[in-house]
This record gives structure tokens, C-alpha cells and sequence, in this order.
């Protein structure tokens, strides 16, 4: 695509093999495996350890917020919708000295892929986790949101099932689009080359986002990342709790 936007100029790709860093990983999958991540949060506050945890979902991340600030941990919600509030806005002028007072980070993709927290000297953040279950974010987007702390060697992961049901076909997207612009009464000869070549990279997150999981554990081996299976039980104390967290 960039040829072609350029056509006197060519591209080469060089692509570095992956250097062994210690990262590790241990995976769960379902709603049992979220218990026990959120089991072994509060186990690691309890313990005097701090935790920056990244969401998938909005409501993922309302909902660790109060499951694991109902424990007296100092949490820092971050999303969307609350930009405007005052301990995030604070964040935002400085996230390397205010993270700093917080137990707990918990953020969704509004962190975006080019801040980094070093805490240069200071190693403040322990352990980190990511929530996800796939409806809005892909194993590319998951592996940017698990780096944001530079310095964390270990992670735990839980994945819920994803029930989004996305348009993974580019024909379907390209003949909705041209559908809409008939509707709005808009004289469209046809997509352009640039329709169809972003119509394909949303056909192509819609498929990652449906098989999330799987991608985002092919993903992280893909990186170096030492994979293994999160040791799930049952809690039912932690299940009540994410229940009320919903109400």
C-alpha cells in the first residue's frame, strides 16, 4: 500500500528476532479464571504489592475498580468517559510521578500505545494484569496495553468470551459502506482504493477480536513471552462480588 502511494520510492521491512527478557505470563480463560485473577489481586494489595491492570472493556474496568477498591487500596480508575475527572486529569500532566500514589492502576485503551511509565530508580509497580475479553480490542491492542509499565517481567491474564458479532468480510463492509452513501442521497461512483484497503484491516480486527483468546496467546509466544495456564479455582465469594459490581 505505501508503494503505492509512493511509487518512485520502495520499502524494506527488517524485522530483529525477538531478545529473550524474562517475560511471563500465566492465562486463564473464562469467567472462573477472572475469580481468580481478581482473587490474586486482592491477595497481592493485601500483601503490599502494587498493580497496574489494563481492561479491554469500559465496564471490565468500573467493575475491577470497585471489586478491588472495596479492599482499602488506593485505586486510579482511568477511561473515556471520565477524562474530566480530577485524579485522572491529574494523571494526564504528570502519569509518572501521580502513579505513584496509587496502590492500583486500572485503565482501558485510553492509554494510548505511546506512553511509557519507567519510574526510573524506582520499580513502584509489581505485578501487572490484563481483563479482556476481545468485543473492543485486538491481541496487537492487548500486547500494547500490557507494556505500558517497561519494567514488569510478570502478568496475569484472564479472557472472557467475546459475544460481538463484527462484519469480518471486506465485500460486506465495502457494499454497507457504498449502501450508506446511498441512503444519504450521495452520488458515489464506487470505493476507492483506500476504501478497500481499510475495509480489509477491519475485516481483519473483527476476525482477531472473534478468536481473541487463542490469537492474543499465539501473539504473545510470537514475542518472547513464556506462556503458562493460570491455576483456576473457583471462588464464590469473589463471583458474588463481581456480581455486585453489575447492580
Amino acid at each position: 500500500y505505501l508503494e503505492s502511494c509512493r511509487p518512485s520510492e520502495r520499502f524494506r521491512i527488517i524485522q530483529q528476532p525477538h531478545q529473550a527478557e524474562g517475560l511471563r505470563v500465566r492465562f486463564g480463560f473464562g469467567p472462573d479464571a477472572l475469580a481468580s485473577a481478581y482473587g490474586e489481586a486482592l491477595a497481592r494489595l493485601s500483601q503490599g504489592e502494587r498493580l497496574w491492570i489494563a481492561c479491554g472493556e469500559k465496564t471490565r474496568a468500573i467493575e475491577a475498580a470497585r471489586v478491588l477498591g472495596a479492599s482499602g487500596a488506593r485505586v486510579l480508575l482511568l477511561h473515556g468517559d471520565n477524562r474530566e475527572n480530577a485524579d485522572q486529569a491529574e494523571f494526564w500532566r504528570d502519569p509518572e510521578g501521580t502513579s505513584l500514589n496509587y496502590d492500583c492502576v486500572i485503565h482501558t485503551g485510553v492509554i494510548s500505545s505511546g506512553m511509557s511509565i519507567k519510574h526510573r530508580g524506582c520499580k513502584h509497580f509489581t505485578h501487572g494484569m490484563l481483563l479482556a475479553s476481545g468485543a473492543t480490542i485486538t491481541p496487537a491492542d492487548a500486547l500494547q496495553m500490557l507494556r505500558r509499565v517497561r519494567y514488569l517481567r510478570t502478568w496475569t491474564i484472564a479472557v472472557t468470551p467475546n459475544n460481538a458479532k463484527d462484519i469480518d468480510n471486506a465485500d460486506a463492509i465495502l457494499a454497507g459502506m457504498e449502501q450508506s452513501a446511498s441512503m444519504e442521497g450521495l452520488n458515489v461512483a464506487g470505493c476507492s482504493e483506500f476504501d478497500t484497503f481499510v475495509a480489509g484491516i477491519e475485516a481483519d480486527n473483527a476476525r482477531h477480536r472473534a478468536d481473541f483468546g487463542a490469537g492474543l496467546w499465539w501473539a504473545l509466544e510470537h514475542q518472547g513471552f513464556d506462556v503458562q495456564r493460570l491455576q483456576v479455582e473457583g471462588c464464590s465469594e469473589i463471583t458474588v462480588e463481581i456480581g455486585r459490581a453489575h447492580v
